[in-house]
């Protein structure tokens, strides 16, 4: 059976009669490749390759002919291993010719494999083919048939699936949502040692998702999955120690977890530890590198870090004087992820001329975009200003704009999941794994204005 602990191209499936050995291939299963020859890192893709133990199959290279000893897969072999009903080179075969990858690319051919391989108890075909069903990719919706195979890779140990399983009921994305059944399966994928199951377990835990709300398991999955080295995680126990709203507050482990995840190529932790060495936290103040941090944050899009660049401009933090049109054009730059605060300088900016010519007009679009959003300090500076251009601003009860005072986070861990009813973009679900974080809220600290 092959084991991988990650699912790492997009892969599609459809109807197909099921696998018979020993017949003669058609001409279709004739065709050859154009190259005889291709790397398992080129047909899997370097994230299944690298928890692969031994061979495509997780066997030697004796029970796996197709595989030289040079690691390269000779598609012929493998075709002819395949037509033979071998469902690990069936499922090779599948995937090949349904890479996105730049390779030759027969969603038909490729399709059926996969159908065989499934049907034959290739749990990676079956996981994969349950994720197209669901998600409805080159095949229509159809979850019954997506929850059918899910369940039998699931049932059969594959945690990839027990995780696909879990977000489905959890997001109820084309399933009824069942917070207690996903919160079953995300466990049993976490008990497996699969990091992104040990991750959304910790969030689930930490607000009480499905399961009764309980801080030291949440912080224990969370520890697990960062041992593993996992960046998500080491990001969400820095962000824990950092806010200490659910822990005590712990400069120390904070500064530990975020400089680790920053390490590991996670962007919003950098901006995070920035803000500890702008504000002396933990650390001794250090200007020249909070902006060093906030720059390497800021390059990834982090809207955050980008502002925070802004805000040490404006206020000349590590300068000899002020830049307000360095600042104008991080702000500007901010806004275009619609961050509030950014949205709220630009007008304050616009109204003061600062580094710009005065536009009260511009200054009052901005301030109403940001107080439309819930931002009551550009409220009330709009009203200052007389705003009528724009129209009336809209009425709202909720607070979710951050004030200058205290601007913290928007969301204090990644894939902060705050009431059942909020339903966060799941990469997983997008089949985007594992590069990307779960969940998609980015949960950074904005620095505190004054």
């Amino acid at each position: 059976m092959l084991k991988s602990s990650v699912l790492t191209l997009i892969l599609f499936s459809l109807c197909s009669p099921a696998a018979a050995g020993g017949h003669k291939p058609s001409a279709e299963e004739k065709a050859e490749a154009p190259q005889a020859t291709y790397t398992l890192g080129q047909i899997v893709g370097p994230e299944l390759l690298a928890s692969l133990h031994s061979g495509p199959t997780g066997r030697d290279s004796a029970d796996a002919p197709y595989l030289g000893p040079d690691g390269k897969v000779n598609l012929e072999s493998a075709r002819l291993k395949a037509v033979a009903g071998d469902r690990h080179a069936q499922f090779l075969l599948g995937m090949f010719y349904l890479s996105r990858k730049g390779l030759v690319r027969d969603p038909a051919r490729g399709l059926r494999w996969l159908e065989k391989a499934a049907s034959a108890g290739d749990v990676n075909a079956q996981t994969n083919l349950g994720v197209l069903y669901l998600m409805g990719r080159d095949v229509p919706p159809n979850p019954a048939k997506g929850l059918h195979w899910l369940e039998r890779s699931a049932r059969a140990g594959d945690p990839k699936a027990q995780t696909v399983l879990g977000l489905a009921y959890y997001r109820g994305q084309r399933v009824k949502q069942d917070l207690r059944l996903a919160a079953q399966w995300l466990g049993k994928a976490a008990e497996q040692g699969l990091a992104r199951a040990q991750i959304l377990m910790g969030q689930r835990l930490r607000v009480g998702l499905g399961v009764d709300r309980n801080i030291q398991e949440a912080l224990r999955w969370y520890q697990k999955a960062a041992k593993q080295g996992s960046a998500d995680a080491q990001y969400a126990l820095g962000s824990v120690f950092f806010h200490g709203k659910d822990a005590p507050r712990d400069d120390a482990r904070a500064r530990f977890w975020f400089e680790k995840a920053t390490k590991n190529g996670s962007p919003q932790p950098a901006n995070n530890l920035a803000v500890m060495y702008e504000k002396g936290r933990g650390v001794e103040r250090n200007y020249k590198e909070a902006l060093r941090l906030y720059r390497i944050a800021a390059s990834k899009g982090i809207a955050t870090a980008q502002g925070n660049i802004g805000f040490m401009y404006y206020h000349g933090r590590g300068l000899s004087e002020r830049d307000f049109k360095e600042a104008l054009k991080w702000f500007r730059t901010a806004v275009k992820a619609d961050f509030i605060p950014a949205q709220r300088m630009l007008g304050i900016m616009y109204s003061k001329g600062q580094g710009v010519q005065k536009d009260l007009d511009k200054a009052r679009y901005w301030l109403s975009k940001a107080a439309n959003q819930g931002d009551e300090q550009s409220r009330r500076i709009y009203e200052t200003l007389g705003g009528t251009e724009h129209g009336a601003l809209e009425v709202r009860d909720d607070k979710r704009g951050a004030t200058a005072d205290d601007l913290g986070a928007h969301r204090d861990y990644p894939g902060d999941l705050p009431t059942a009813g909020h339903q966060p973009r799941d990469a997983l679900l997008q089949l985007d794994w594992p590069d990307h974080p779960a969940l998609s809220a980015v949960s950074s600290v904005m620095t505190p204005q004054h």
